[in-house]
């Protein structure tokens, strides 16, 4: 979803029946208060104070905080591990309408088979019981651990598999 404000909210109603009557429309008093520590638990450092993040239709829009990508050998002829770190600053969960794809561009060079490619999890990378491995699949219906790597294209496309609240 775009980020967007929350914004103004108005009440108004009528009385039917025996006493006939309106009110009149104002404005609805929002609250203005923050949500960063109930929805990541309370040691979210995300960084979003101050944003009145529980007034009503209030979104935040997606923004990668982290993104960075490394590689293990610069050699040619040898086998190269790509390493891949990311972090929004919103969890991303897949539900019948939201599928959260991340397709990671412009791999010119490498060299392997389009299908299916085998994700490898570093250490300490996700919260404590979760394996950054099996948070991404190949495809909508995939298995977790995989990603889908197309040859022509040079991307890698990573399906959520699951939930990262």
């Amino acid at each position: 979803a775009a980020a967007q404000d929350s914004p103004a909210i108005s009440i108004s109603g009528n009385m039917q029946g025996l006493v006939v009557g309106a009110m009149n429309a104002s404005l609805m008093d929002k609250d203005t208060s923050d949500l960063t520590a109930s929805y990541k638990g309370a040691d979210c450092t995300s960084g979003y104070s101050g944003f009145s993040e529980a007034s009503p239709l209030q979104i935040r829009g997606l923004v990668f905080e982290k993104r960075s990508i490394a590689q293990s050998t610069p050699f040619s002829g040898c086998r190269n591990t790509i390493t891949i770190t990311i972090q929004t600053n919103v969890p991303l969960i897949s539900n019948i309408v939201c599928q959260p794809v991340i397709t990671i561009q412009s791999l010119t060079s490498a060299s392997s088979p389009s299908g299916k490619i085998s994700l490898l999890a570093a250490p300490g990378q996700c919260q404590i019981g979760a394996s950054s491995a099996s948070v991404f699949k190949d495809n909508l219906t995939g298995q977790p651990g995989f990603g889908s790597w197309d040859n022509s294209s040079a991307s890698l496309s990573l399906w959520l598999a699951t939930n990262t609240l």
